[in-house]
């Protein structure tokens, strides 16, 4: 039970975040990549698809999200950024839920999101039109869902579906949907006695759902937009053998 004192601190922190997400959405210097973000966002509405119809060098979450909300308010950087900020206030009030559920108590809680809530670093990229803030979003929700009190195939679905859609926002959490594949096995097997076949089945239904469609298209497009772009910027021209552009992969995905 979170006491008056402790609730008035907590609440302070958050309310100086939104200060600082209010400002930098008003005056924070804007990222080159705004516009590329932005039209993303607008072409998928358009009917447009990303890989195949124009380029986009991650995963394709984010254009179909943002693109919803600035299709009704327009497609503007001012309102990406309190889209950006919403998301960014989300994933602090559940970062703060989940220190408590990880029994670090209230002090845990205050120390989590004066962390993150008084760096003012953090929040100039929560409010940015890039994929940090709602990458985070999906990154706390995943973790959120593993440690809920929901049956134990519920919460494994969950996690990996929410770890799977931070992946597909940005392609730099690729490797920890394995990392939490492995854990969820693991956690399963140990404390279950079983193997989690359902929670697997629903995060490979999942994939194909985010990769199918686009794959189907035009699936050298989508190879060339998130893989050979990134591996040739690495190490020279796209048009080098398989294996070469697994080994720049990896070095980007490790380095």
């Amino acid at each position: 039970m979170i006491k008056g004192q402790d609730k008035t601190i907590l609440l302070v922190l958050l309310v100086l975040f939104i200060i600082a997400g209010g400002f930098y959405t008003f005056y924070g210097r804007i990222f080159l990549d705004a516009g590329f973000y932005l039209n993303a966002s607008r072409e998928v509405y358009r009917g447009q698809m990303p890989y195949r119809d124009f380029f986009f060098v991650q995963g394709p979450v984010y254009p179909y999200v943002y693109g919803l909300p600035l299709k009704l308010i327009g497609y503007r950087v001012f309102y990406a950024r309190w889209i950006s900020l919403a998301f960014g206030i989300a994933t602090m009030i559940l970062a703060t839920w989940l220190a408590g559920r990880l029994k670090s108590g209230v002090m845990g809680q205050i120390l989590t999101l004066a962390a993150l809530a008084t760096v003012p670093y953090q929040a100039y990229f929560f409010v940015s039109v890039k994929l940090y803030a709602l990458t985070g979003f999906f990154l706390v929700m995943a973790f959120v869902f593993l440690a809920c009190e929901f049956s134990h195939t519920l919460r494994y679905s969950l996690g990996l579906i929410f770890i799977l859609l931070a992946a597909g926002t940005r392609l730099t959490m690729v490797p920890l949907v394995f990392v939490v594949v492995v854990y969820v096995i693991y956690d399963s097997i140990k404390q279950h006695k079983c193997f989690p076949w359902i929670p697997l089945l629903a995060v490979s239904a999942m994939a194909s759902l985010l990769a199918g469609p686009f794959l189907i298209a035009d699936h050298k497009a989508v190879l060339y937009n998130l893989i050979g772009i990134h591996t040739s910027a690495a190490s020279g021209p796209y048009l080098f053998g398989f294996k070469k552009q697994v080994k720049v992969l990896i070095k980007i995905l490790v380095f």
